[in-house]
């Protein structure tokens, strides 16, 4: 990664034939995945399928999420330019970059160090400067900074982690991978409200 050339925009056909279709035509989700290449955040054995719609391996048993599930995702948080947004794992920094290019600030938790150090200075190389880092567990969220608008999860769990709850502000909206479907939750008057999920497979979810 070191030689990478990080001007280099993600491949035309990668917008047209994935991207845009999974983002809804939303031109704020289209243009992040435009600036922020995939192929970066990818072991060099893997990426020649950088700009292919499948998940692959970063290493210490993760993956990097399908691009148009990602994009999927972004969709649903309906992102604006002034969120505080919490990621939970941060993985090889894919979406906390993607994240940062749509919202004020990104606060993402990790808890494989060889991970969260690889992700952070990989941003930092980027000058990708509203992205923050924490080394912890993602189940009791990072309180310091809460109440967030939007929480993401990149792990699947099978129940909604309380920590995280009590971390997301009203109107907030909280994105988990949960029992096999992608969960959204929206937070109204302190009560959390389901809407309906999509099948999906993630790594599985670590913590308290």
């Amino acid at each position: 990664m070191d030689n990478f050339n990080f001007d280099v925009k993600s491949p035309k056909y990668f917008i047209d034939d994935i991207i845009r279709k999974a983002a809804g035509g939303d031109a704020r989700i289209i243009n992040a995945f435009e600036v922020i290449p995939r192929a970066v955040f990818i072991p060099e054995a893997s990426r020649h399928q950088a700009y292919d719609d499948i998940s692959l391996p970063i290493g210490q048993g993760q993956t990097i999420s399908q691009p148009s599930l990602l994009a999927h995702m972004l969709k649903k948080l309906d992102i604006k330019e002034t969120d505080t947004i919490l990621e939970i794992g941060s993985g090889s920094g894919y979406l906390a970059a993607l994240l940062s290019k749509m919202c004020k600030n990104v606060y993402s938790v990790e808890r494989i160090a060889p991970l969260l150090n690889s992700a952070r200075k990989l941003l930092r190389r980027m000058s990708i400067s509203n992205v923050h880092f924490l080394l912890g567990d993602g189940a009791l969220g990072w309180e310091d900074h809460a109440p967030y608008d939007k929480i993401v999860a990149s792990a699947g769990a099978t129940k909604i982690p309380d920590n995280l709850v009590a971390q997301l502000s009203d109107n907030g909206r909280f994105l988990i991978p949960l029992n096999d479907s992608l969960m959204c939750y929206i937070k109204e008057n302190g009560t959390i409200i389901e809407e309906k999920g999509v099948p999906v497979k993630f790594v599985d979810f670590v913590g308290s």
